[in-house]
């Protein structure tokens, strides 16, 4: 009894099945076609609706139903169109340009290359405090002098002293 009712189970089953595949009917061409047909002119379909073709089938020989180009998906007319986004542009970099001058008298002693503590105090006030504003440094020039009273390659190394004097403290800081 139980096997009756599993093979009638069975058989309900694969008559659902069969019976929600139900495909059109497409008539093959008369004379020379290649596509599988049955007893009534139609082309035989696989149980996924894929139509059975012969081993000389061509594309020239492509049926509609059967065969053709595909088709591109059909956009949703209820989603709504994206907004293009923004465009953001970032605002230049501000010019971080500026000089300052230190007299002499004010920075160093006389023919010494020591910074003075008026000379510190108003780099830390004049550069320090600009140069933390600036976005990016590229470059520092520090330009030294001498008190031209010496000889010329003596008031070069005194004058270079001077400028390495006042680098030092800036990289300090």
């Amino acid at each position: 009894m139980l096997k009756t009712f599993a093979l009638g189970l069975l058989g309900w089953a694969a008559a659902t099945g069969a019976s929600a595949q139900t495909f059109t009917d497409i008539p093959a061409r008369q004379g020379n076609s290649t596509y599988l047909q049955d007893g009534r002119g139609t082309i035989v379909r696989s149980p996924f609706g894929l139509c059975w073709r012969t081993g000389t089938w061509t594309p020239t020989d492509a049926v509609p139903g059967c065969d053709g180009e595909l088709v591109p998906p059909v956009a949703k007319p209820i989603a709504p169109e994206m907004p293009a986004a923004p465009v953001v542009q970032a605002p230049p970099p501000k010019a971080c340009d500026f000089s300052i001058t230190i007299g002499a008298d004010e920075a160093f002693l006389f023919n010494k290359a020591a910074l003075s503590a008026t000379a510190r105090k108003r780099i830390d006030e004049q550069v320090i405090a600009k140069l933390a504003a600036c976005a990016k440094v590229d470059s520092i020039l520090i330009t030294g002098h001498a008190d031209r009273l010496g000889s010329q390659q003596y008031n070069q190394r005194l004058s270079e002293k001077r400028a390495e004097a006042v680098a030092a403290y800036l990289k300090g800081k």
